[in-house]
This record gives C-alpha cells, structure tokens and sequence, in this order.
C-alpha cells in the first residue's frame, strides 16, 4: 500500500492548519538530493576531521545500499522517488521557496521545475530567490 498523508490524523491536523493559517516555507528547497551534495554539506558543516569521516562513510555506505536494493528490486533510485513525493506532495497548497541561484545544497534548475509543477497544478507559490547568496 502507497503511504499516504491522509492516513495519518497528524498530518490531516497539519494540512488543515496550513490550509487556513500559513504557507509551507521551503528554504533550499531539497527538490533532487545527490551523493555530492550530501558530502558537501558535510564538509561545510562539520569542523571534526573524524566526526566528518564517520559521516561521509556512513552515507557512502547508506547511498550504496539504497542503489543496489533500488537495482535489485527493479525501483526508481532514492532521489527519483524523492523528486516524485516532492512533486506529488499536497501538504500545503501555499508554499513559499527561499533559495539562492548559487546555493550549495540544492540545485537551484530543480528549485525551479518544482516552483514551475507546483503552479500548474494550481498551488500559491511565492518565491524569495538571491541572486549572490550562498
């Protein structure tokens, strides 16, 4: 069975309350998470040398996994199906997204299509974007 969002009373609380009362803010937008930008965000955040080679082996290790059971069961890869709830997500039908051009943890192109799918299928998308932020 396909989770769904309606299937839980928490999420229903949730979605009703946005409905009403605000937007879904999405500040850097993780529209289509990749390998190197799990790893740079490590590098970025993570000052201890050890804790930083603990981190990346573990989501070396967690990125391979994924790929090799996605393989094996013949399924889309992490960051497709993360792409696709993004894209199928309806949470809130008023989102803002905060994001740079140049930002380092999500692509700013995948930022767009998912501003862009939103709009079409009728959602109130307000957009904060900085052109020389990082």
């Amino acid at each position: 069975k396909k989770f769904s969002l309606d299937d839980v009373e928490d999420f229903k609380i949730i979605r009703e309350r946005l409905k009403t009362k605000g937007f879904e803010i999405l500040d850097s937008c993780p529209t289509y998470m990749k390998y190197n930008i799990y790893m740079e965000a490590i590098d970025r955040s993570v000052k201890l040398l050890p804790l930083r080679a603990v981190l990346k082996t573990f989501i070396l290790f967690s990125h391979t996994y994924k790929r090799t059971m996605s393989y094996i069961c013949n399924r889309d890869k992490v960051e497709v199906l993360f792409w696709k709830n993004m894209l199928e997500s309806n949470l809130c039908q008023r989102q803002v997204y905060v994001y740079s051009a140049n930002d380092s943890i999500t692509d700013p192109e995948m930022v767009e299509k998912m501003i862009n799918a939103r709009r079409k299928r009728g959602f109130d998308v307000t957009v904060l974007k900085f052109e020389d932020s990082d």
